[in-house]
């Protein structure tokens, strides 16, 4: 039985790859920092939810020790948690986009940090979930697409080195899928601009999404 880990196994892509695994026979490790969300993942032999914050490294470390007990392996690691944050670049909050550069890029970097001692040697595979919005840098998209390029780039340079190893890295780039990062990408639009110039392109924005 190949065995995987998600991570943002709660949140639109994340549920549908991991039901998928799950559905062709593998063992997945669900994780999400969402515990209400885990507690009504579908409870059968071939999923295990697992409590896990992408942006915190103890967190990280506590459901690596979860995985290394079960003695399991890992033939993949499947990183899906994101999040979207958007808006004018001048404008944005300083939070916000570290919290954007914390969750997309630092986020998969700690898990395959923490969990690629678990990868079966010469079988394991690492994919990034990404964006097509990072081939072309839309207004008011710059937090999510400048984190997700980074997470390109770390990913390009990951597969360099780890070639040498036996592990590949993959990329994935969706296209819009009506998932819950959608009606937040739409959320971010809501607030507006104090500038006058930008308005009616959020408006847009906002519209194109919903």
């Amino acid at each position: 039985m190949r065995t995987y880990l998600v991570t943002g196994a709660c949140g639109g892509l994340g549920s549908a790859l991991t039901a998928l695994l799950a559905s062709r026979g593998a063992f997945v490790f669900a994780a999400d920092a969402d515990a209400r969300a885990l507690a009504q993942l579908p409870r059968n032999g071939n999923t295990l939810p697992i409590l896990m914050d992408v942006t915190d490294q103890e967190s990280v470390r506590r459901a690596r020790e979860t995985l290394r007990q079960s003695e399991a392996g890992l033939d993949g690691i499947i990183c899906a948690a994101g999040i979207y944050a958007g808006g004018p670049l001048i404008e944005v909050p300083d939070e916000v986009m570290r919290r954007a550069l914390d969750v997309n890029v630092m986020g998969a970097f700690r898990v395959v940090n923490e969990f690629f001692p678990l990868l079966r040697e010469g079988r394991g595979r690492i994919v990034f979930v990404s964006s097509e919005s990072t081939r072309v840098a839309l207004p008011f998209t710059g937090p999510y697409v400048m984190s997700k390029r980074a997470l390109e780039t770390y990913a390009e340079t990951l597969r360099r080195e780890l070639s040498k190893l036996g592990t590949s890295v993959t990329v994935i780039q969706p296209g819009a899928i009506r998932t819950p990062l959608l009606k937040s990408a739409a959320g971010s639009f809501e607030e507006g601009s104090a500038l006058p110039v930008y308005r009616n392109g959020l408006r847009r924005a906002k519209k194109i999404l919903e």
